[in-house]
Formats: structure tokens, C-alpha cells, sequence
């Protein structure tokens, strides 16, 4: 009962704080390629070719259409 409780537990949190992602490679205007993975947010995933900004805080980089 335990056992098969804290394991129901832990299933029952992975999929509530389970996040769905993409991996972007970004070719920047200096020729360099960089590659950021990043929570999908309410704008959907970003499609090949589109044009995106990237902000950086820190050590932290995020793309923004």
C-alpha cells in the first residue's frame, strides 16, 4: 500500500510538472549557430526560416518571436 502509493505519487507529479519543449538552432546574423531549448509557450513552435530575437539574462537565453 505504501510503496505502490508514493510510486502512484511520483507518476502523478511527473506528468503535472511535465513540460512540453523544442530545441532551436538559431543561425545568428554573424554567421555562428547556437541551439536553445526552451519551454513552448502560448505561440506554439517556431517553424524553420522564421526570423526571432533572442534575449539574454545572465547565462540564460530565450527566443521571442
Amino acid at each position: 500500500g505504501a510503496v505502490a502509493g508514493a510510486i502512484l505519487g511520483q507518476t502523478i507529479e511527473a506528468n503535472a510538472t511535465r513540460k512540453q519543449a523544442q530545441e532551436v538552432s538559431v543561425t545568428l546574423e554573424i554567421g555562428r549557430t547556437i541551439s536553445i531549448v526552451q519551454e513552448v509557450d502560448g505561440g506554439g513552435f517556431f517553424q524553420p526560416g522564421e526570423r526571432v530575437r533572442i534575449l539574454r539574462q545572465g547565462s540564460t537565453a530565450r527566443i521571442v518571436r
